[in-house]
């Protein structure tokens, strides 16, 4: 947690240390002129401290105190966004989740699975989601048709997508294809939207199943769909090789 001190920040950081939002979440807030610092409305940048009166949603900002820490295997058809009118959200299903003001760091499309943190650690989001901390993160991939040598090599090595973005080398690269079923494991060091599916899309090639089994240090090992584990903030952090400089996040 930050000190409490007078000392003025950017108003992303003071909620997202403090609040329950996600930074994607606090940054359109801002945008929608949702945010307001002393009675003025907030804009992208502004600084305050955490004695200014903060209201989000006419709502005044108040410390989130208790950290909570959980990891979800997520299951098909649940989406990550906190609320949603129409689809079921991968949060309601933590026990008593309303009362917890939690949300997931980065998101799983509807239809992937897997390894999900829930928390309400603003902190910890804006470390897990900044690319300068090169955060590993570990899929199994069930695709389509068999992968050549070209293939493999130009996935290890960077791939073109979205036009002209080319994809960082990859950490890690095993191909356990066997007589059913094609599978690799890859690990990426960063998190572009549909990523890997657009990966295989370059390669002419399709993704059938994707699953999330682990960040850095953090394994979904044995934990059923749909379940959850709670964590506390010292096991979660070592996992995930996270510093406590505030100054990076």
């Amino acid at each position: 947690m930050m000190k409490e001190n007078n000392k003025n920040e950017r108003i992303q950081k003071i909620i997202s240390n403090y609040g329950s939002y996600s930074r994607r979440e606090i940054e359109k807030l801002i945008k929608d002129k949702l945010v307001k610092i002393d009675g003025e409305i907030a804009k992208l940048g502004d600084k305050a401290n955490i004695n200014s009166d903060i209201r989000i949603l006419n709502k005044k900002l108040t410390l989130n105190l208790k950290q909570e820490y959980y990891v979800l295997n997520k299951p098909k058809g649940y989406i990550c966004s906190r609320v949603d009118e129409k689809n079921k959200t991968a949060i309601s299903l933590i026990n008593n989740y309303k009362n917890k003001n939690i949300f997931s760091i980065g998101r799983l499309d509807v239809n992937t699975t897997g390894l999900l943190i829930i928390t309400n650690d603003g902190y910890l989001s804006n470390y897990i989601t900044l690319p300068k901390n090169k955060i590993r993160k570990t899929y199994l991939v069930w695709y389509q048709k068999k992968l050549t040598k070209e293939n493999i090599f130009n996935l290890k090595n960077g791939i073109k997508i979205d036009e002209n973005y080319i994809t960082k080398k990859l950490a890690n690269l095993k191909v356990i294809d066997n007589e059913k079923k094609f599978v690799i494991r890859i690990t990426l060091i960063e998190g572009k939207n549909n990523q890997i599916k657009k990966m295989f899309i370059a390669l002419e090639n399709k993704v059938i199943n994707l699953k999330r089994i682990q960040i850095e240090d953090l394994k979904l090992n044995s934990l059923e769909i749909g379940k959850y584990k709670k964590y506390s903030k010292q096991e979660i952090y070592n996992f995930l090789n996270v510093r406590e400089n505030k100054n990076e996040a």
